[in-house]
């Protein structure tokens, strides 16, 4: 049976809290935790959610209670700005913070490189994977106390670290380690219109293949996204949502992943969506619309 969760991102806490009772209002059993989340915002979730609703929390979150809500903060560029002992310190608390709502699984964040040079690509992406590693490795020596697994979350999109390939290699040094995947319907091959990375192996023969890693898919977020503008309801943009059928449904938790601004009566639009499609013969995928 598959679970239908939505993301959560908060501004203030009065925000984030209302965020989460609109999904909850809608009929999604569960949440997901995803930049931003400042530390206020977070305590007002924890307090007032039941136990067992938050199924996730992105990596290196809550941010720490120094940022106030409104300020930036250093995720988008965590591989660049973040040194060892810090990482290695906020990664410890996102799994704590799990813990103590009993969410077992953590997502890691993507690297967002901010070269567009050709030549400096792979540079950037060398470095990208040095921290990434030291994040997983940093990760992976407290999860085991807490039961937690660590979700590896791969990109297609040329800006961003790991591709899968990238992926593989990262998974494959920690061979035996609670590790999972987490997918996004934008992010897979079939959907991202960008140039793949120059060092990313070859597609496989179907485009919407998980990645080639023997991990279990825990979760996938759900959105559609056009012009470049992620967020969108199911069906109202360029995703090809029959090609990526058959990765949909390899996975046991669906993410309805919405641009916080969207209207409140998307969320119980969708979550009758996914109703529908969870049902659907999936011989027959065609005309995945929006609800």
């Amino acid at each position: 049976m598959v679970t239908f969760a939505s993301t959560v991102r908060g501004g203030k806490p009065s925000v984030a809290v209302m965020r989460a009772d609109r999904a909850l209002d809608a009929g999604f059993d569960a949440l997901i935790l995803d930049d931003p989340l400042y530390h206020s915002s977070w305590e007002a979730l924890r307090t007032h959610l039941p136990k067992g609703t938050i199924r996730a929390l992105r990596l290196l979150l809550p941010y720490p209670g120094s940022i106030r809500p409104g300020e930036p903060a250093p995720l988008r560029s965590w591989h660049e700005e973040l040194d060892r002992a810090l990482l290695a310190r906020l990664a410890r608390e996102t799994l704590a913070a799990s813990d103590a709502v009993d969410a077992r699984h953590v997502i890691a964040p993507l690297a967002f490189l901010a070269s567009s040079s050709p030549s400096l690509l792979p540079e950037e992406r060398r470095r990208a994977r040095d921290a990434y590693l030291r994040l997983i490795d940093a990760t992976l020596s407290a999860a085991d106390r807490y039961g937690i697994t660590l979700c590896l979350a791969p990109s297609a999109r040329s800006n961003e670290f790991p591709a899968r390939d990238e992926l593989e290699r990262c998974a494959s040094e920690f061979r035996g380690a609670p590790l999972a995947l987490w997918l996004d319907t934008v992010r897979l091959p079939a959907n991202d219109a960008a140039k793949p990375p120059e060092n990313a192996t070859p597609e496989p023969a179907s485009a919407s293949a998980p990645p080639r890693v023997e991990l279990a898919v825990f979760g996938i977020a759900i959105r559609d996204r056009l012009d470049g503008a992620d967020g969108l309801l199911p069906g109202t943009g360029s995703v090809d949502w029959v090609a990526i059928d058959p990765t949909i449904r390899s996975a046991p938790l669906w993410c309805l992943d919405l641009d916080p601004a969207s209207p409140d009566e998307h969320w119980s639009r969708a979550r009758a969506f996914f109703e529908e499609y969870s049902e659907r013969d999936p011989s027959a995928p065609r005309d995945i619309l929006a609800p």
